[in-house]
């Protein structure tokens, strides 16, 4: 679970806590509203069902939390019985209150507060660009780190989609590979989106799955990172020989959209931003400044010695 949507579940608890005292308030005095009242207790059974059902699509049945909030359920549902029984709903009042409190220390315990990220390569030979990332995630005590390819396609002179292409079970061995209809970015809300593919509808030749398409990726997380290609880099050494190329990559849809450009070298980066300043004025030069990053060569240096030692 990304830490987007367990901050969420502790939301949504202290909202039932809240909802809670009102209904304390509601329940004591002289003169109470038995339809609000109603629809109060209508509202929380409402929330509680929600958040099971999340908690059960992501972490499957039996999570003891889940449990505690059917019990929160069936109490409210009682209490909808014994409205016009002043003793009964002193009971059901406390156990509501406790049923809150344990969920909440439940929510702590058993839910790892863990940033959640995806990466989502379509092309396997240009893995390489997101290994060093992938690594320092998956080592990361502190994080949840999957590794989704996603399909892509190749696109006719009409712009509809012809070949389809999977790539998955050609990533390195040692990665352990979600397939993407097993993913639910719904479900996950992941913290941080790692994307390989910048071009969106925008690419005559191939198109990645629409589904993943940045601005659609963007709206599911929050941070969006579209991390540059090797050989993409490669490409702009020429810069001044190959503008319109450079011009089209830098300006593509994925990396306007991401919250984050990544590329390899710090020549990289300053051919990104000036192209991006050229094209969206002076005044925006900063912002490139703080959005696009490099990968020190040196780093770069340190995977490729790594893959050497292994595949000796």
């Amino acid at each position: 679970m990304s830490r987007a949507l367990r901050k969420q579940m502790f939301t949504m608890i202290d909202l039932l806590d809240k909802a809670n005292k009102a209904l304390k308030v509601s329940l004591t005095s002289s003169c109470f509203n038995e339809a609000g009242i109603r629809q109060l207790l209508s509202d929380c059974q409402e929330t509680a069902v929600t958040m099971g059902n999340e908690l059960e699509m992501i972490f499957g049945e039996g999570l003891p939390l889940v449990h505690k909030l059917e019990d929160y359920h069936e109490s409210l549902y009682q209490m909808t019985l014994v409205l016009k029984h002043p003793g009964k709903r002193y009971e059901l009042l406390k156990e509501l209150a406790e049923q809150t409190r344990q969920a909440k220390k439940m929510l702590d315990e058993q839910i790892p507060d863990k940033m959640e990220v995806v990466f989502f390569p379509f092309k396997a030979s240009m893995w390489d660009s997101m290994d060093l990332i992938w690594e320092a995630s998956e080592q990361d005590e502190d994080c949840d780190a999957y590794v989704v390819p996603i399909p892509y396609y190749d696109r006719n002179q009409d712009g509809t989609f012809s070949g389809y292409h999977y790539e998955g079970d050609e990533l390195p061995s040692h990665i352990t590979v979600t397939h993407y209809e097993n993913y639910s970015l719904q479900k996950h809300w992941p913290d941080t989106i790692f994307i390989q593919n910048p071009y969106d509808e925008t690419d005559a030749a191939i198109s990645v799955d629409p589904r993943f398409y940045s601005h659609t990726l963007k709206g599911v997380t929050d941070t969006l990172v579209y991390i540059s290609d090797f050989l993409a880099d490669e490409t702009l050494d020429g810069f001044s020989e190959a503008t319109d190329r450079a011009i089209k990559l830098c300006t593509a849809p994925g990396a306007l959209n991401a919250d984050m450009v990544i590329v390899h070298s710090e020549k990289m980066k300053q051919v990104y931003i000036d192209i991006l300043t050229q094209n969206f004025g002076e005044s925006t030069r900063k912002d490139w400044e703080k959005k696009i990053f490099s990968i020190r060569s040196s780093e770069i240096e340190q995977l490729q010695n790594h893959k050497e030692n292994e595949e000796q």
